[in-house]
């Protein structure tokens, strides 16, 4: 690390850290060697590193560089290391800075790719603590929505009760995409609430799920052992209502 950072005044640290993430000038990451660098490396050293005075230049640096977006050069991959700083360094102090930029959609004007822009912020939000309401993540809009479903499911889960979030997956949960998407929510649930319970959310909203869906649930459901999604009883077809009958697959436990 250059030494010299340890004392560059604000204005020279938003310099390093804009050609980081943009991957232009002489601060640039060395990403052709054969122990590839990456932006946020130097960047969290330096933090790693820093005093307390250092640590405020780069904290408002930082500011002054989240209030540039979208602005020249913050393409989609810019603005992913910029979030990815923030989030792995935890600036707590940036988050009012992010939820603004959230709360009225201006990422999404980025020119390169808004909606990843877009995201990149929730993400770091989301690591720096931040909930948001049930109805931000409710109002997502569908190409954020339909792109990260995983996303819309961890702002729900943070927001609200189980119940309400696990009510929401019939709308996101659209296709096979989605639910391999939300599975490392879904199994990081498990750990924290137990698969039981996971599983009795899932069985309340199984019905209103396309038959796609439940299928590619109970295929990944098996295959990491967390038993079986299917309900004791599922209602026969109007013709065949009576007597009812118990489809003896679906009666195991």
């Amino acid at each position: 690390m250059d030494k010299r950072l340890l004392d560059a005044p604000k204005d020279e640290l938003k310099d390093f850290l804009r050609g980081r993430f943009q991957m232009r000038g002489r601060w640039a990451a060395d990403t052709g060697t054969r122990e590839s660098e990456f932006p946020d490396d130097l960047p969290l050293e330096l933090w790693g590193a820093a005093n307390e005075g250092l640590r405020r230049r780069i904290i408002q640096a930082t500011r002054e560089l989240i209030a540039e977006v979208p602005g020249e050069g913050w393409t989609a991959e810019a603005v992913d290391w910029l979030a990815s700083f923030v989030g792995r360094a935890e600036i707590f102090e940036v988050t009012g800075d992010l939820q603004t930029a959230v709360e009225h959609g201006v990422w999404l004007n980025a020119p390169d790719d808004g909606v990843r822009c877009h995201t990149a912020a929730l993400w770091a939000l989301l690591g720096l603590g931040w909930k948001g309401t049930p109805e931000f993540w409710r109002q997502l809009s569908q190409p954020v929505r339909a792109r990260y479903p995983a996303l819309a499911l961890r702002g729900l889960l943070a927001s609200s009760s189980l119940a309400d979030a696990f009510d929401w997956l019939p709308i996101l949960l659209c296709d096979e995409a989605a639910v391999h998407q939300v599975l490392d929510v879904l199994s990081s649930l498990t750990r924290r609430v137990g698969t039981e319970v996971v599983r009795e959310h899932l069985r309340a909203v199984r019905l209103r799920l396309s038959s796609e869906v439940r299928a590619k649930l109970d295929e990944w459901f098996e295959a990491y052992g967390w038993g079986s999604l299917a309900v004791r009883w599922e209602p026969a077809p109007p013709e065949a209502r009576a007597p009812l009958r118990f489809a003896p697959a679906l009666a195991e436990r």
